[in-house]
């Protein structure tokens, strides 16, 4: 960046500044403070570049008395007495575009609100700088072509006319065009145009109208496609208009798409589209001048002799909007896209609201690892839709059946808010679709809701421990805590199966019917004499008291006779695939574990169980704060609390997956491209893919 100081009132050239450099110019609130205002702006003109543009900010009254008050006592507020400014230097609006006209701009071509003078006495102004060759360039229907345009040198050749609306636009455009071009043809498609005796060349500007006919790309036949090749391959230019190609005709969109790749592939063909979105825009009169000033932009541009660039691009596409306004595309920064992008390299997360989450098109998911909890957007299958809104859930996922199927378990209530059910569902979510659920025969009081849920687990784990122990049979528990061992008792009982529970550690409810206190540093003989020696079930419920040592002594005291489980092979942090839990029969498993919950919610062994549970706020799960190596069995997600939570943003590589359950064939890749394929598949899930050729490549 250079900085120089500039007297707009005196020559910029004596002043060490090179005529026509600069493609745009800004002036705020220093122009009104010069002697001459048309010598000010011709010595602005003569900086610009033609077609660049000079952006303005002034005052245009003197009748706020305020700024006379503040400026009034300088004397270069009245340098423009002398030419009739004598209350003020400042002029109006309509004397600036008079001004700008005399010094060889175009006068202001857009300008701010001017509405509020006394409040506001500035506004904001652009204008362009003018030659023969820029005033044609903006409006060539009306301006007389400059000698340093010479359009006579194209041909031009018109593509389309096959339907009335068409041929109609044809006739109108022909009287106008045929005074600017002097070789002249018309065909009704590129299939026409190639098979023809007229031979195309650099010179050659085709006007493609077969869009407004039908798409190029819809039902495309090989002529057709052929001939589109060979024109494109031997021309030098091509203006296409098309018509509602960003909303309602999407093969016109294909269209463009497919040009933007053709002038990579052919640096000699400079293309140009013009759209049409409402049915009123289109008209000859338009289609003539965006024609014209694509070509005279090109004879300009092009390297004519003794000519100058001017300021400026080719645009290569324009859309004329329903409210008749010109618009050019532009990149703007895409930040969801940058930030699935970004998220390959670091973690980055955006606030959600609850109430835009979840829609038919997407679910809010969370995510447990071991690197931590997080939220997810992903997509929602159409039979996937939520039925419940859950007002807690348990955080870990619990089995139950022989298959090692997984489930959230969660206390619900229906979309419309009427009745509140138990429910197991692939998703720990704000809203679920439930696999089974069960209603509540009464109503849970807001603050037993964690309780009731880890209740309902303790039942559900239980039966299934207890499925697999016959009556008479004897199970034997280490370490297990209050409300767990009151609920083995309970159901135990209920199927005449012995419970012992065996401690560790010691506790404040004292010694009752079939507990036992084996000390840590009892030697193996003691801890012997103390295990029942005949069949049972060993259910190790050890959590993290390091206990690991008196568990490994135990095992190999009665490693005949013990056969061993633990609690956590009924918990995963994540839940089965949707597809293998829809063929579970899981509702009178669930039926009686709400039974059993609903009847001991008031017992003495719930309103201590209250206590151990571990309520986790759902901000805090999705930004780390909690959730990993929690108790499963004891901690329980609040929804209630969640409005906006911090959602993970993936990689969009990241939202491909495969089912290791089906087979993937892929036909004819055999070759290292179809390898690499497997691979990236096999990242994602896949376990079977099938590859097939006529000419396969085995190393």
């Amino acid at each position: 960046m250079k900085y120089q100081v500039l007297d707009v009132g005196k020559d910029p050239m004596s002043q060490g500044f090179h005529p026509q450099s600069y493609d745009v110019i800004i002036a705020s609130m220093v122009l009104h403070v010069t002697k001459d205002l048309v010598q000010t702006m011709q010595n602005i003109r003569r900086l610009l570049k033609p077609g660049g543009y000079l952006i303005i900010q002034e005052g245009f009254t003197n009748d706020v008395g305020r700024t006379g008050a503040i400026f009034g006592a300088f004397p270069d507020w009245w340098l423009g007495a002398g030419e009739g400014r004598i209350v003020g230097p400042l002029v109006s609006i309509d004397e600036w575009d008079k001004t700008l006209r005399r010094s060889g701009f175009s006068g202001i071509d857009t300008c701010s609100s001017t509405s509020h003078q006394y409040s506001h006495p500035t506004a904001v102004f652009v204008t362009q700088a003018l030659d023969d060759r820029v005033s044609y360039i903006r409006d060539p229907l009306s301006v007389p072509l400059p000698q340093s345009i010479n359009l006579s040198r194209y041909e031009l050749v018109i593509v389309g006319g096959k339907g009335h609306r068409t041929v109609d636009l044809i006739t109108q455009l022909v009287p106008t065009l045929q005074q600017r071009f002097q070789l002249f043809s018309r065909f009704h498609t590129f299939a026409e145009l190639a098979n023809s005796a007229t031979k195309l060349s650099s010179s050659s500007l085709v006007l493609s109208l077969a869009e407004l006919d039908q798409p190029s790309l819809q039902d495309l036949d090989s002529a057709e496609f052929e001939g589109m090749k060979a024109v494109l391959l031997s021309l030098g230019s091509i203006f296409w208009v098309t018509e509602g190609r960003r909303a309602s005709n999407p093969f016109t969109a294909m269209t463009v798409g497919m040009i933007r790749g053709v002038v990579c592939e052919v640096p000699t063909l400079t293309s140009q589209f013009l759209d049409f979105e409402g049915a009123g825009t289109l008209s000859a009169r338009a289609v003539a001048t965006a024609l014209l000033r694509f070509e005279a932009q090109l004879a300009v541009t092009g390297g004519q002799e003794g000519g100058e660039q001017l300021f400026g691009n080719l645009e290569r596409e324009l859309v004329l909007d329903s409210q008749g306004q010109m618009l050019i595309p532009r990149l703007k920064p895409g930040k969801d896209m940058n930030d699935r992008y970004n998220s390959s390299r670091r973690s980055i997360f955006k606030n959600l609201h609850l109430s835009s989450s979840n829609t038919n098109e997407t679910s809010l998911k969370l995510h447990q690892s071991n690197a931590g909890c997080y939220f997810m957007e992903e997509p929602a299958i159409a039979a996937e839709r939520a039925r419940f809104t859950p007002t807690c859930s348990l955080l870990s996922a619990i089995r139950f059946d022989k298959e090692s199927s997984y489930a959230y378990l969660s206390l619900a209530k229906t979309i419309d808010k009427s009745l509140s059910h138990v429910v197991l569902s692939s998703q720990l979510a704000p809203k679920v679709r439930a696999l089974c659920s069960t209603a509540l025969p009464t109503e849970v009081p807001e603050g037993m809701r964690s309780t009731f849920a880890v209740l309902v687990a303790h039942a559900l784990v239980c039966a299934q421990i207890l499925d697999g122990i016959p009556t008479g049979g004897h199970l034997l528990v280490f370490e297990p805590t209050q409300g767990f061992a009151a609920a083995l008792r309970v159901i135990a009982k209920n199927r005449a199966i012995d419970v012992t529970i065996i401690r560790a550690t010691p506790t404040d409810d004292g010694h009752s019917e079939g507990y036992i206190q084996i000390n840590p540093r009892s030697p193996d003989r003691a801890i012997a004499a103390i295990l029942p020696s005949h069949k049972s079930i060993f259910l190790n419920c050890e959590r993290y008291t390091g206990l690991s040592n008196v568990v490994a002594r135990i095992m190999t005291l009665r490693a005949r006779v013990y056969t061993v489980q633990t609690l956590n092979e009924y918990f995963s942090p994540s839940a089965s695939d949707h597809g293998t839990l829809n063929h579970i029969p899981c509702g009178q498993l669930l039926h009686e574990a709400v039974q059993y919950a609903s009847h001991y919610l008031t017992t003495s062994s719930a309103l201590c169980l209250h206590h151990q549970v571990v309520t986790l706020p759902v901000a805090d799960i999705a930004s780390g704060k909690t959730g990993v190596g929690s108790d499963a069995m004891h901690s329980v997600v609040d929804w209630n609390t969640a409005h906006e939570i911090p959602v993970k943003i993936r990689n969009i590589q990241d939202h491909v997956f495969f089912s290791g359950k089906k087979t993937y064939w892929l036909a004819g890749l055999s070759g290292g491209l179809g390898l690499s394929l497997c691979e990236w598949m096999i990242r994602r899930g896949a376990r079977h893919i099938v590859i097939t050729s006529r000419d396969p490549k085995i190393a």
